[in-house]
């Protein structure tokens, strides 16, 4: 249908005064809006690629004063709040006596680990801290079950001596018959011997006993 509001050129003069509003906004935003499709490509990079930033400097960062705490007490404490757990073994009655600034869970965990002997472990986010204690682990040993051994020998000659030998009556003539002979001997003025032998079992039975000491506490 043709209207009167159809044929009207109203519109066309909005549109026109629109973009040309927009034409004298670009030069202000800056050379940044310039290039619509580049600023689009960076935020779709910026959203995809992952945090720089690690797990471990996510964690929130805190002061510790602690003085003469039981040690169950302090580490309820501790993780009271963050993404953390911790299973206290009942055994555990040392006093923490700590002063720190600016650090996290994991950090104050190794530092008590590392000032009063704890066996602390951690799984994940939970974290289990027993009294140091002896302890038996298994290590499996990928090595074939057989003993090396090799043995060389140098020999140094010195020279040759020669000998005369002869059988008779101590009488000798030109119709009496004896038996005479030579006899050649070799010297030998040095002999090196070397054997090695190499048995890594013996060895990785040896070994940790020397490392653990004989005397408790081991």
């Amino acid at each position: 249908m043709r209207t009167s509001a159809a044929t009207s050129t109203d519109v066309a003069d909005q549109i026109d005064q629109a973009l040309a509003e927009a034409e004298r906004q670009t030069p202000a935003s800056g050379a940044a809006s310039a290039d619509p499709a580049a600023a689009s490509a960076a935020d779709i990079s910026s959203q995809l690629l992952p945090p720089l930033s690690s797990a471990q400097e996510q964690d929130e960062r805190f002061d510790v004063n602690a003085r003469g705490v039981p040690a169950s007490s302090f580490f309820e404490a501790l993780v009271e709040g963050t993404r953390y757990n911790v299973v206290v073994h009942p055994g555990v009655t040392t006093p923490v006596d700590l002063r720190l600034s600016d650090v996290n869970v994991p950090e104050v965990m190794e530092i008590a680990a590392d000032l009063y002997g704890l066996d602390i472990q951690r799984n994940g986010r939970l974290f289990r801290v027993a009294e140091d204690r002896i302890q038996t682990r298994l290590f499996p040993i990928d090595y074939l079950h057989f003993k090396r051994r090799g043995g060389s020998e140098t020999r140094v000659s010195s020279g040759q001596v020669s000998s005369a030998r002869g059988s008779g009556n101590g009488t000798s003539n030109s119709n009496s018959n004896s038996n005479t002979g030579n006899e050649t001997r070799n010297l030998v003025g040095t002999t090196i011997s070397t054997d090695t032998e190499s048995d890594f079992w013996r060895v990785s039975r040896s070994a940790p006993r020397i490392l653990a000491g004989c005397s408790p506490p081991r």
